[in-house]
């Protein structure tokens, strides 16, 4: 249980990480440019992260809404590839479905951080209660 809590805490930093070196990058640089690598870190770190957590972490510790997020994402993952391969990418529905993917990232984004905070919670609580019995 203290190994899936570490892991659990590196899960935490390296996504606090993936969202703070192109915020950090653009003010060294001075090139706005690079907050939308904040895109590319975040989402991949995060899918990584999803994927990881769903081969090892055990199923008590895992969030309620941890299933939910994983259809919404496999379902955005298959629209984005049936568009491109349809349309090409570049029909207006393509590019539509581009500019709204800008919005729901932030909120898969959000999504994904509230649950592995809640899963944190969670590996704590039943370490903490552990120390005790």
């Amino acid at each position: 249980m203290k190994t899936a809590l570490l892991l659990k805490r590196i899960d935490v930093l390296v996504q606090f990480a993936a969202l703070f070196i192109p915020i950090l990058l653009t003010l060294v640089k001075n090139e706005p440019g690079y907050l939308l690598l904040i895109y590319l870190t975040v989402g991949g770190v995060q899918v990584v992260s999803c994927i990881i957590n769903k081969a090892t972490l055990d199923p008590f510790y895992k969030s309620v809404g941890r299933q939910y997020y994983e259809i919404v994402l496999l379902l955005l993952v298959i629209m984005t590839a049936l568009d491109y391969v349809v349309a090409d990418g570049k029909s207006g529905l393509g590019v539509i479905w581009y500019f709204c993917m800008l919005f729901i990232g932030i909120v898969m984004a959000v999504w994904y951080g509230v649950l592995t905070f809640c899963e944190l919670d969670k590996l704590h609580m039943q370490v903490d209660r552990k120390q005790y019995i």
